[in-house]
């Protein structure tokens, strides 16, 4: 977790926001723009960077060497969704997760009654099967467990969000049902923004140019109440303590987002989750803002040692750990754009969120190391807010 000298806001994107990907602008036949589904945290540092700035700018215009400087020093520890009913203040069961990937909506034959568990995708140790693709080098990756799943069914669509509520029950191992999807805590959908294209040599429309995009909508109806969705931060910056009550512009036609206040305890985690990690020797790292490792899906520190992966991971007093299983999506690709060198920014590919590792330690975890996982940074450009990870409990093996 981060100091005491970092503020915590809430951005507040009442007009929706519509955050452009790498992808070119006619990159379909119908002329329309592909953004992400929510703002990825480089985008929102890009976004209070520019606000901080501003603030200076008050002062005096800051040169291009200025700006520079002062990205270097805007460090986002936590960015994550939330969704509050409308009026009320934030509070931590206002927090949104990304659903895990090792959750599996089932649609059971014939159909199960309303409220049937979400299935657990639990690894189980076996013997190695070698996958298409395989070489030499990847006996330890396939030497990894893999889930068996026992539960009949076809897997059905599920939200993309999870309330805290769910996250929390999921993290102590403890049965999620499944919710229906006029619950499901995602946003309602986009609208789509139709524009012309514009010359720049005339300033004029160009005469049959038209592009659209989708604009996320971040306000919602849900069985007679309404909610608001934004985006709770957590950062230090030069006068960070200054945004509270701004409004700074994010994402494309730079929508404006209005700022407040986040109260304490919006980001703590669950005491229970921290009694339950206390003493155990085995967990689970659940990704729950986009990673960037050195070697694709494999947490930086671990190594590979004979057929397993092995090592450190670098947080403050962490024991040895053995990853036994890992639960990982399709890479995310994160692009951006370069204000100062006008043009975009080399492409990355991050590990998504959700993704869960599933980890056994040489010695027991302590309160102390337990709560020090919560909201902690794996892997490089932490200061994005990319690699933030919470810990979960892992069950001992059935029989075992």
């Amino acid at each position: 977790m981060p100091d005491n000298e970092s503020q915590a806001i809430l951005l507040r994107p009442r007009d929706g926001f519509f955050v452009k990907d790498g992808r070119g602008w006619y990159t379909a036949g119908a002329g329309r723009a592909y953004g992400y589904a929510w703002p990825p945290p480089p985008t929102v540092r890009g976004a209070l960077t520019a606000a901080c700035g501003r603030l200076q700018e008050q002062a005096g215009p800051l040169t291009k060497d200025a700006w520079k400087a002062l990205l270097a020093q805007v460090q986002l520890h936590t960015v994550m969704a939330c969704r509050r009913p409308l009026g009320e203040p934030l509070g931590a069961a206002h927090r949104l997760w990304p659903a895990p990937a090792d959750s599996l909506y089932l649609a059971a034959d014939p159909p199960p009654e309303a409220g049937n568990a979400v299935t657990r995708l639990d690894p189980q140790p076996d013997e190695v099967v070698a996958t298409i693709g395989c070489s030499p080098d990847d006996d330890a990756r396939e030497a990894l467990w893999r889930p068996r799943l026992t539960a009949a069914g076809k897997p059905r669509p599920a939200p993309r969000w999870w309330t805290d509520a769910y996250f929390g029950r999921w993290l102590l191992a403890e049965p999620v049902a499944q919710c229906a999807r006029d619950e499901w805590p995602d946003p309602d959908g986009s609208r789509l923004d139709v524009h012309l294209a514009i010359d720049r040599a005339t300033g004029t429309a160009r005469q049959g140019f038209l592009f659209s995009h989708n604009v996320v909508e971040t306000l919602a109806r849900r069985q007679q109440t309404t909610y608001e969705y934004g985006l709770a931060c957590r950062l230090t910056a030069p006068g960070a303590d200054r945004l509270p009550g701004q409004v700074l512009t994010l994402g494309g036609k730079s929508r404006l987002v209005p700022v407040e206040s986040a109260p304490s305890g919006w980001d703590d985690p669950p005491p229970e989750l921290l009694k339950a990690l206390t003493g155990v020797t085995r967990l689970r790292l659940l990704v729950v803002t986009p990673a960037r490792f050195g070697r694709g899906w494999l947490p930086d520190g671990l190594e590979r040692d004979e057929l397993r992966y092995r090592g450190t991971l670098d947080l403050p007093d962490f024991p040895l750990a053995t990853l036994r299983a890992a639960c990982v999506g399709r890479p995310l690709h994160l692009a951006g754009w370069d204000i100062q060198a006008r043009q975009a920014k080399r492409t990355r590919r991050l590990v998504a969120p959700g993704a869960v590792y599933f980890l056994e330690l040489d010695k027991p975890l302590n309160r102390a190391q337990a709560a020090g996982l919560w909201l902690a940074q794996l892997g490089s450009d932490r200061d994005e807010g990319l690699g933030t990870v919470v810990p979960g409990v892992w069950p001992a093996l059935q029989g075992a």
